[in-house]
């Protein structure tokens, strides 16, 4: 770990008292004073967080490839223990782009009579052994939540008539609520399609609700009290009809009878094909403003998001950048998406892409040549920001140091969060600078006493550090930290340079 050399000052401020406020939609706070380096928060909850709030969009073909035992037909144990360690936590099955071309039907029955099919460009046609059933009970094994991507669109080859889908969907429907009666997990959501505005799709918004509201219909004719996630355009993508934010309020207002919830993607911290994190964190909130035109108080989900490889899928050598997926700064980038939605009221949820352990982007495993399977360092940031996972997330105003000069516009991101009482409290923070920081921490109750805090971080001296090879290199260092608390109510935590950081203690801790 690289030693302390410099200071970064937080000051948090924390006043026993609840109320409401309008939605915080926006790293503003953090961009407006980047010599400054405050972060005040007092104990208004600005909204609510559920175990719901974390998430993996799983790629059937990655998964099935990577961590699907085909010999014993089972997830590899070690990643059910793993994901064990996230109680709760979405699964969208079968992932985004390969949802429109999935025909579960062909995944369904015993595995030896299952017919290929090909869903991705990319591979040739191949039986799906992690089918519709399987993925169920992977979530169930996981303690998971069970989200579902529709198909609106048919096959790699070919559109299929929407009368057809709209049939396959409602059988769809059946087959899943008989699985649910058998003990199998409910599909918390049933989402609709996966960018189809873009790509080799760029359907107009008025196709997109057409063919929407049908399947919509055919949903919640079979399955009781569906709830069901409309897609929305990140982007102003070219081709379709009606564009960027005019798109998405043509689609929230005539889907608003239909939809209860709106899903948008995010991928950033690599140009210029990513954006960095506080600008796609704006864009979202221009996306979910446009929404809220058509449909008042509509909310959304952020249904795949990650830290994208410098450069753009059309450059000659961008694959040699795929490891910046899985890296150090990977994790923090996450780490730094979730802090920022978490002040966000109207999103719901995040799930991070990929859930896979193959050699290509954006991979939340590595598998290794000797079989074995060992966690990325994204994993791992999502895992410490879970453990300290608290009901409320606490009102702040942030300013913090510009050390990191890598054009995200600050070095330090922060969320405070508490459980309802008031008694327990967990901060969750990143650090991009390569400089350590010492976060001074003021809450008045406190003053003259000595608290227990429970510490853990991610670090490293190189932010392209990762576990590819060494799957120890990122590791969790947790710690047990004894503070003393000024007469002012002040105390300090060191934070070590680019490192996710967590930090959360109790009342009754108190010595």
């Amino acid at each position: 770990m690289k030693a302390v050399t410099s200071f970064a000052h937080f000051l948090v401020a924390l006043i026993f008292s609840v109320s409401c406020r309008a939605d915080d939609c926006s790293n503003e706070a953090l961009l407006g004073d980047k010599g400054a380096t405050a972060v005040r928060v007092n104990s208004n909850s600005i909204r609510k967080l559920s175990p719901q709030f974390f998430g993996f969009n799983l790629e059937i073909v990655e998964f099935q490839n990577s961590l699907w035992n085909s010999r014993e037909q089972r997830v590899e144990p070690s990643v059910i223990e793993y994901l064990r360690r996230l109680p709760g936590a979405v699964y969208r099955y079968p992932g985004g782009t390969v949802a429109n071309n999935f025909d579960w039907k062909s995944a369904t029955g015993p595995t030896s009579s299952r017919p290929v099919q090909k869903i991705v460009d990319w591979q040739v046609a191949s039986v799906v052994q992690f089918g519709p059933a399987e993925y169920l009970n992977f979530v169930r094994e996981v303690s998971g939540t069970a989200w579902y991507v529709v198909n609106l669109q048919g096959s790699v080859s070919s559109s299929i008539q929407l009368e057809a889908l709209a049939s396959s969907a409602s059988q769809l429907a059946i087959f899943m609520s008989n699985l649910q009666s058998k003990g199998m997990p409910r599909v918390f959501r049933w989402e609709l399609g996966n960018e189809l505005d873009r790509g080799r799709y760029r359907w107009p918004a008025l196709r997109y609700v057409a063919a929407s509201k049908e399947i919509a219909d055919a949903l919640r004719s079979n399955y009781e009290d569906a709830e069901i996630v409309g897609m929305t355009q990140d982007w102003e993508h070219t081709g379709a009809s009606v564009a960027g934010v005019d798109y998405n309020t043509a689609v929230a207002r005539d889907l608003k009878d239909n939809v209860s919830e709106f899903a948008g993607h995010a991928y950033y911290d690599g140009a210029p094909w990513g954006p960095v994190v506080p600008r796609v964190v704006r864009q979202l909130c221009k996306n979910l403003d446009a929404i809220r035109r058509g449909a008042p108080n509509s909310v959304m989900w952020v249904t795949e998001h990650g830290r994208t490889p410098l450069g753009t899928p059309k450059d000659p050598g961008w694959k040699f950048n795929w490891p910046q997926t899985g890296d150090l700064s990977a994790a923090i980038s996450v780490a730094d998406m979730m802090i920022s939605l978490s002040r966000m009221p109207n999103i719901r949820g995040a799930f991070v892409h990929s859930l896979h352990g193959t050699s290509g982007p954006w991979p939340m495993f590595h598998k290794h040549v000797s079989g074995t399977v060992s966690p990325s360092a994204v994993y791992w940031a999502i895992v410490l920001l879970r453990e300290d996972l608290l009901e409320d997330v606490l009102q702040i105003n942030v300013r913090t140091s510009n050390n990191a000069s890598n054009g995200v516009g600050y070095d330090a991101n922060i969320a405070v969060l508490s459980n309802l009482e008031r008694s327990r409290f967990s901060v969750w923070m990143t650090n991009r600078s390569s400089e350590g920081s010492v976060a001074k921490i003021y809450i008045p109750p406190l003053a003259g006493k000595k608290i227990v805090l429970k510490v853990a971080h991610l670090t490293g001296s190189d932010p392209t550090d990762s576990n590819y090879v060494n799957p120890y290199k990122v590791f969790p260092v947790r710690n047990k930290i004894v503070v003393d608390v000024s007469r002012t109510g002040e105390f300090s935590l060191t934070v070590p340079p680019y490192s996710v950081y967590v930090a959360g203690f109790e009342i009754s801790a108190v010595q």
